[in-house]
């Protein structure tokens, strides 16, 4: 299924238009993202390590869970979403909205993401883990 994301002015502002993953991407169009760390009592980060099927880095070590807030949707559901997709969990979580605008250029993508970057607490169940 394609993804269409809302697209934004450099200055993190929506515009009203919405595009495809794909154009996005090829055409360097501002779009959001998020990331979330899942840190336990220990100071310990939950990583995830990367289908070997992935386009960019397949097989490495990544952030506990990120991607894409798909059009329409808020940062909030996007990091629910994205920790039932890739962690199977959805907890309580407090936000940090720091936001960090990066440009890349890499594997002929060129990608301007708003990221804004979340932590979720400690929580017994990583504990168990």
């Amino acid at each position: 299924m394609e993804e269409y994301f809302d697209v934004l002015n450099e200055k993190g502002e929506y515009t009203g238009k919405i595009e495809s993953r794909e154009k996005c991407h090829r055409e360097g169009l501002w779009h959001k993202a998020v990331v979330v760390f899942i840190i336990n009592s220990k100071g310990q980060v939950l990583l995830q390590k990367r289908s070997a099927n992935k386009k960019l880095w397949p097989d490495t070590w990544d952030v506990t869970a990120g991607g894409h807030v798909l059009a329409g949707e808020f940062d909030f559901q996007s990091i629910l979403r994205e920790c039932e997709e890739e962690v199977s969990e959805v907890r309580w979580i407090d936000k940090n909205d720091i936001i960090a605008k990066i440009k890349d250029n890499y594997n002929g993508i060129t990608d301007k993401e708003g990221c804004w970057e979340y932590l979720i607490k400690y929580y017994e169940w990583l504990e168990k883990q």
